[in-house]
């Protein structure tokens, strides 16, 4: 019984957010393929963070 549990309970597959084809979310794709995460300072961080979710709240917009 535990067996079928397990299988019930795990996930088959995992979605991820980049999955959209949306053109929002390409310009996110390749915004972060051009971010060196290593030389990256906590603000620089944040404002990169803000400006994705600013290209977001601009597509949700548009679709709304």
């Amino acid at each position: 019984m535990n067996e079928a549990i397990k299988k019930i309970a795990a996930p088959k597959v995992q979605l991820s957010i980049f999955d959209a084809h949306s053109a929002t979310f390409e310009e996110i794709r390749t915004l972060l393929d051009a971010v060196d995460i290593n030389r990256l300072t906590p603000v620089e961080a944040l404002l990169k963070l803000q400006e994705i979710k600013g290209r977001l709240n601009k597509d949700k917009c548009l679709i709304l």
